[in-house]
């Protein structure tokens, strides 16, 4: 086969799908898209806890997720420029101002401080903590101005916050038995920082491209971290080039799927989509994390896990699929530039 033949067949499936969707009403279009972003968020998130336990054993916290996002935040740039065809559209000062801020507390304090609270608390147990963050998008949303809780949604908290105590005061459920209240300290905080800055950029201005607005937050939070972490002597930059491989190939799977898909999703949803109904990923994460923890990084399955389990999902099922879940929606709309 020649290379051009091979080159027009390569090509085929894009001007097919896109003429599909061309064809399809907007409301169908739109419905997809969801579909598929909530897709993205769920399984290239749900495996980022075990990528960032195996990128942070042998390397610095802050020094990875540093890399991590200043490597996604220049591929966004690049897929940006490839999927709008041209050049970005312009953006005010503001905007970017408000995108660099959001950026540096949802991914330098809420990815950052996941990173260190990894390095003493499995990951499955970390998506399991931060599954309970859906309470806290619904109590965010509440003080931004948006709809008050539903019995459901205090209901759904209550069961995840019976999880975490679970795991919190079972020491049978640590490598161990000691509980490390640290590192369990620094994913509560962390897990504040990211749903903050999440309702937060629901009511700020924003770039309209969205892949412009995640480069922004990438690269603002990928240098506050690198900074952060040569400040504190985690490592030096002349580490930097020879980096162990496991970690290497951690930073680059989540440059790539934690931060360009994942993050590109996530950002998307916020923009269509109610934030506590996003959030609903926290749910579904815990449980990839759980099984690639198990079955890929030899961590624990303790009788008190399987009930943070059931009682997260449980939580979910009643916040998600409560009759009165939908009267608890806010309206999908951004605000004005």
């Amino acid at each position: 086969m020649s290379p051009a033949a091979s080159a027009s067949r390569t090509a085929l499936p894009v001007p097919v799908i896109r003429d599909t969707l061309s064809r399809m009403p907007a409301k169908d279009v739109l419905r997809w898209k969801i579909i598929a972003a909530y897709g993205a968020v769920y399984l290239a998130w749900g495996s980022t806890y075990f990528a960032i336990k195996i990128g942070v054993s042998h390397f610095s916290a802050a020094g990875m997720a540093g890399i991590r996002f200043l490597l996604a935040g220049v591929m966004m740039i690049g897929l940006g420029r490839l999927m709008r065809g041209g050049a970005a559209e312009p953006a005010t000062r503001r905007q970017l101002v408000h995108a660099a801020l959001i950026g540096c507390v949802l991914l330098g304090g809420g990815t950052g401080f996941l990173g260190y609270a990894e390095r003493t608390v499995p990951s499955g147990i970390c998506a399991l903590v931060i599954g309970c963050s859906p309470i806290l998008f619904a109590v965010f949303n509440r003080i931004a101005g948006g709809p008050r809780l539903t019995p459901n949604q205090i209901a759904g908290g209550v069961l995840g916050t019976v999880g975490v105590a679970v795991l919190s005061l079972q020491k049978s459920a640590w490598t161990g038995g000691q509980v490390p209240y640290v590192g369990l300290g620094l994913l509560i905080f962390g897990m504040f920082c990211w749903v903050s800055a999440s309702v937060v950029s629901k009511h700020v201005a924003l770039p309209k491209d969205t892949a412009l607005t995640a480069a922004v937050q990438m690269l603002t939070a990928g240098t506050l971290l690198l900074t952060a972490g040569r400040l504190r002597g985690e490592f030096l930059f002349s580490n930097l080039p020879h980096l162990p491989q496991d970690t290497a190939l951690a930073i680059l799977y989540l440059a790539t799927f934690g931060s360009c898909v994942g993050f590109t999703a996530y950002s998307w949803l916020l923009r269509h989509e109610p934030s506590n109904r996003v959030s609903s990923y926290a749910f579904v994460n815990p449980v990839v994390a759980v099984f690639l923890g198990v079955v890929f990084g030899g961590e624990r399955f303790t009788a008190p896990i399987a009930v943070a389990c059931v009682a997260v999902l449980a939580g979910v099922s009643l916040s998600l699929f409560g009759a009165r879940w939908t009267k608890a929606l806010l309206p999908a709309t951004e605000p004005e530039a």
